[in-house]
């Protein structure tokens, strides 16, 4: 997981933004380009420190772009991991039990690539703000009754920052490599009645991607 202030990423898209002045070339780029993707993120949404828990949600997902001029593109994207579980875990000498469910994730972006393209490959910052849809729900049930809890974590609006590596085969087809920081803002409420208000916190979660795509 990245850190909180993620200074690789944001150095990088220092300096790929200040790349990304238009240059007048020989032939223009191809204006639309549509994509597919696998990708890999990291939500750190909670910490449960539980073998297999914090892995990466895999996912796929698909893009649609438009070239402004060689060097800003408008783009949207939308990803879904279907990574759920359902998980039951004795504490305490069966005195209290964990119950923890995550249904699938859906992520949805929408923002602008800039950068510098050659003829063979381009280099890009990205800045995309959207939506990440998750509820992770954590009960806990104790022998007392009265200690029982109940929680859901969701999340909400969401903030993609990186860098973009796309290679052009031939004018017409592209391979894509994004790595960068989803900044995602959840809440976590406690069901049960009379309890406190919900909490507020946002993380900053690595996204990779890698796909393939063809150009218009």
């Amino acid at each position: 997981m990245l850190s909180k202030k993620c200074p690789v990423v944001m150095a990088a898209i220092t300096f790929f933004v200040l790349l990304a002045a238009p240059q007048a070339r020989a032939q223009e780029s191809p204006r639309l380009e549509i994509g597919a993707h696998v990708t890999a993120l990291n939500l750190g949404d909670f910490s449960l420190r539980i073998p297999d828990l914090g892995k990466s949600e895999r996912g796929a997902g698909g893009r649609v772009t438009f070239n402004l001029n060689d060097a800003v593109a408008l783009e949207a994207e939308y990803n879904i991991f279907p990574n759920n579980f359902r998980i039951t875990l004795p504490n305490l000498g069966q005195l209290v039990t964990r119950k923890l469910a995550r249904d699938r994730v859906n992520q949805f972006l929408l923002g602008i690539k800039a950068g510098k393209r050659f003829d063979r490959f381009g280099l890009f910052a990205k800045v995309r703000p959207g939506y990440v849809r998750s509820e992770l729900e954590d009960e806990t049930i104790n022998t007392n009754p009265t200690l029982n809890t109940l929680f859901r974590t969701s999340s909400g609006w969401a903030l993609d920052m990186g860098v973009v590596l796309e290679l052009y085969p031939s004018r017409h087809t592209m391979l894509r490599f994004d790595i960068g920081d989803t900044i995602i803002r959840y809440e976590t409420k406690s069901l049960l009645p009379g309890a406190a208000s919900a909490q507020k916190f946002t993380n900053h979660n690595l996204q990779v991607s890698a796909g393939v795509g063809l150009r218009f």
